[in-house]
């Protein structure tokens, strides 16, 4: 059928999940669970299994606050006892929303839809790939904007600003949703706010009490936040 990876907090929670969707289907692979929101992430981006079911309310956390920490694009169903999320769920591309407590009936509905959009998903994101664009809601139009063009990516407030070697466009998809739409092997998040293109990197200049500063070869500056540096700087290969 599929693979999952689940995020939950409860034990018990947890464990009623894994029975219901082995109950609704036993060929649905999971393959990780989690109950902390570092966990999940480290998880999700080594194993990549192709659907999340997600906790909203993990520990201390919103799971929101991590989401743009993936490197790349499954399908997302939150599972949450609280439904003043629905919209922000759905702003984050989730594909269902599903309230505690999780009956058997309730979520055989999610696993069938996502057996309905599974091929079209695929197909979108391999057209995506071999135009080698992104596509970029622009007002009433949808910009198709070259991969290899875009320099880095900025977040503000309920903007995305999208810089490229010809220009800046703004829209209002979230950040990590556009990341996801972008290749791995070249794009990484650097901070909160920004995701950049390895590709287009000029040099990278120590700044504050360890802190540094990337430099693009636009002459844009970005600040790599402490938290993103250990992955940064194991994706370009050097030691600190």
């Amino acid at each position: 059928m599929f693979s999952c990876g689940i995020v939950e907090d409860e034990p018990n929670a947890m464990e009623r999940m894994k029975r219901i969707l082995k109950e609704i289907d036993s060929s649905i692979d999971i393959l990780f669970e989690s109950y902390n929101c570092e966990d999940f992430i480290e998880k999700a981006n080594s194993i990549q299994p192709e659907v999340l079911f997600l906790d909203i309310n993990v520990g201390d956390k919103l799971i929101f606050e991590v989401l743009g920490k993936l490197v790349y694009s499954p399908h997302v169903v939150f599972v949450t006892a609280y439904d003043e999320y629905t919209i922000k769920a759905f702003e984050e591309g989730a594909i269902d929303y599903v309230l505690k407590p999780v009956s058997k009936e309730r979520l055989s509905k999610t696993i069938e839809r996502i057996s309905k959009i599974g091929v079209k998903k695929y197909s979108l994101q391999y057209y995506i790939q071999q135009l080698s664009k992104l596509p970029v809601k622009h007002g009433d139009e949808i910009l198709l904007i070259e991969i290899k063009e875009i320099i880095y990516l900025e977040a503000e407030n309920r903007t995305v600003r999208i810089i490229t070697k010809d220009g800046r466009f703004e829209c209002s998809t979230p950040l990590h949703t556009l990341m996801n739409k972008l290749p791995a092997t070249d794009f990484i998040q650097v901070h909160k706010s920004y995701v950049i293109s390895i590709k287009h990197i000029s040099k990278i200049k120590k700044w504050f009490q360890g802190s540094y500063i990337i430099v693009l070869d636009n002459g844009d500056e970005v600040n790599l936040s402490r938290n993103y540096k250990p992955e940064f700087f194991r994706r370009i290969g050097f030691k600190e």
